[in-house]
C-alpha cells in the first residue's frame, strides 16, 4: 500500500517584507519533499478575498452545511493530510484548511498569548487535528484546553544556503537592530554608538524596513558583527504576554555569523545545549558593546560553534519532526 502523501495549501504573499522569509524559506523544505503532493491548492490573493466573502455570506444565511458539502468541491477531494502555515492567527485565512478532508494540521509562527482565544476557536470550528507551534510555552499552555486537537513544539528553522557572510574583517555594521527593537535598551546605546562613530542600524520609526529586497537583507545581515536579540515577551509584552521563544532572528544572524546580544530564551538553551547569546549587561550596554568590539577576535570561537550547530536547526530537520507527527496519526 502506498503512503498517502501531504497536501500543502500555499499561501501567495502580495508584497515582500523581510519577516516573511522565514515563511518562504519553510514553504521550499515543504515542496522539495517528495511525500508532498504535488497538486498544491494555491491560495492566491483574489481566490482568498472571494472565499472568505462567500463563507461570511453563508455564515450569515446560518447555512454552514452548504459551505461543507457544495461549494467548495476542489477542498472536499483532498483526504489525506492537509497542512497550512501561517504568519500571525487568523480565522478566515484557516478556511480552505478546514474545508479539507482526512487530518488538518496548522503551523503558527506567532502564537502570542493575545492570540490564544482565537487559536482555540480555530481548532474547535474548524475541527484541526493538530497545530503545530514555534513556541513551547504557547504548545504548553494550549494543551491545557482539553481540546481534541494536539498542539506540539516545532521551533523555527533556518535555510542555511540562503545565508552568506563576510569575512571578520570585512563586517562593517557594528550593531544591527533587526526588526522590533527593546526601547529601554535602544535609548541607552544608540547616543554612545553616535558619539563614537559606530555603525549602527535600526528602524527609525515602527515599522520601517532596513534593508527593503532580499539581496539587501541577506548581505546586511553577513556584514554585521553584534545583531541584537530579545524575545518578543521583553520587547512586547502586551501582546506576547508570557511567551518567551527563540524567533528566527537568532537563527538568521547565526547562519550570517554575527554575536548575538541581548537575552536568551530557556528554550534555545536547551534546543542548543549550551547559551549562544552574549547576555546584554542593562546596567552598563554601552560600555559592553564597546568592550565586545575591541576584543571581536575572541568571540569568533562562539560564533563558530554557533554556526556549526545551526546544521541542526534546519527547516528540511523541522519538516521531518512535523511528518513523524502528522504519520503517526494515521
Amino acid at each position: 500500500m502506498s503512503k498517502k502523501k501531504t497536501v500543502y495549501i500555499k499561501t501567495i504573499y502580495p508584497s515582500y517584507h523581510v519577516s516573511l522569509e522565514t515563511s518562504r524559506e519553510f514553504q521550499e523544505a515543504i515542496l522539495t519533499d517528495n511525500n508532498t503532493d504535488a497538486s498544491i491548492l494555491i491560495n492566491k490573493k483574489y481566490f482568498q478575498k472571494l472565499l472568505v466573502f462567500i463563507y461570511k455570506v453563508l455564515r450569515k444565511l446560518k447555512s454552514e452545511s452548504i459551505i461543507y458539502s457544495e461549494y467548495f468541491n476542489i477542498f472536499r477531494k483532498v483526504s489525506q493530510s492537509s497542512i497550512m502555515i501561517q504568519m500571525g492567527v487568523s480565522t478566515e485565512l484557516a478556511i480552505p484548511l478546514a474545508l479539507c478532508k482526512g487530518n488538518k494540521y496548522l503551523y503558527y509562527f506567532d502564537a502570542w498569548e493575545s492570540t490564544h482565544a482565537e487559536i482555540l476557536s480555530i481548532a474547535q470550528k474548524h475541527k484541526i487535528t493538530g497545530m503545530f507551534l514555534s513556541s513551547r510555552t504557547a504548545a504548553q499552555m494550549l494543551s491545557t484546553a482539553g481540546l481534541k486537537c494536539r498542539f506540539i513544539w516545532i521551533p523555527e528553522g533556518i535555510c542555511l544556503k540562503k545565508y552568506r557572510y563576510c569575512n571578520y574583517d570585512e563586517k562593517d555594521i557594528d550593531v544591527l537592530e533587526l526588526g522590533r527593537r527593546f526601547s529601554k535598551y535602544h535609548e541607552k546605546i544608540s547616543p554612545y554608538l553616535q558619539k563614537t562613530a559606530k555603525t549602527h542600524l535600526y528602524e527609525s520609526s515602527p515599522g520601517e524596513i532596513i534593508f527593503p529586497d532580499q539581496p539587501s537583507f541577506y548581505n546586511g545581515l553577513a556584514r554585521t558583527k553584534i545583531s541584537i536579540c530579545f524575545p518578543s515577551n521583553i520587547t512586547h509584552p502586551h501582546s506576547a504576554g508570557c511567551i518567551e521563544t527563540m524567533t528566527v532572528r537568532y537563527l538568521q544572524s547565526i547562519a550570517s555569523k554575527c554575536i548575538l546580544l541581548g537575552q536568551v530564551p530557556q528554550e534555545m538553551i536547551d534546543l542548543f545545549g549550551y547559551n549562544p547569546v552574549v547576555e546584554a549587561d542593562m546596567n552598563k550596554p554601552s560600555e559592553q558593546i564597546l568592550s565586545i568590539l575591541e576584543n571581536y577576535i575572541s568571540y569568533i570561537p562562539l560564533i563558530e560553534k554557533n554556526y556549526d550547530n545551526l546544521k541542526y536547526h534546519t527547516w528540511n530537520n523541522r519538516w521531518a519532526d512535523m511528518t513523524s507527527q502528522m504519520n503517526a496519526s494515521y
